[in-house]
């Protein structure tokens, strides 16, 4: 561990997660404020069982796109944490890949499993 590299552009762990971030942010907060009314194959949370019905569909934009936004943050903030450490490139892609795919992974599962229990 060594003390903040100011030359953050060659930190591949936060190039991969801040960027990624802040673009599944965005896209998060556009969703939150303009959720698809009606199921569609464009966009939203657009999973097999958020997609069987228009009660899930809606229960689906609302806590799966939270859970995202909410997984963007994190996102974020493991990016400037990861300033503090100094990986090789290969180290440090192989750990931004594994937490993007922790990551994003987790909140789908959590709503899946939400909406197969509430919604059968």
């Amino acid at each position: 561990m060594t003390t903040l590299d100011l030359g953050i552009f060659n930190n591949v762990i936060f190039i991969c997660l801040f960027s990624s971030g802040i673009i599944i942010w965005l896209i998060g907060i556009y969703v939150l404020r303009k959720p698809p009314e009606s199921i569609n194959k464009l966009y939203g949370f657009r999973t097999p069982n958020a997609m069987k019905s228009q009660e899930a569909w809606d229960y689906a934009q609302v806590h799966g796109t939270k859970r995202m936004v909410r997984a963007a943050q994190l996102m974020i903030l493991l990016s400037f944490i990861s300033l503090y450490f100094n990986f090789s490139e290969m180290v440090g892609s192989l750990i931004a890949i594994a937490v993007l795919l922790i990551v994003l992974i987790t909140p789908l599962v959590i709503t899946e499993k939400e909406l197969k229990e509430k919604f059968g």
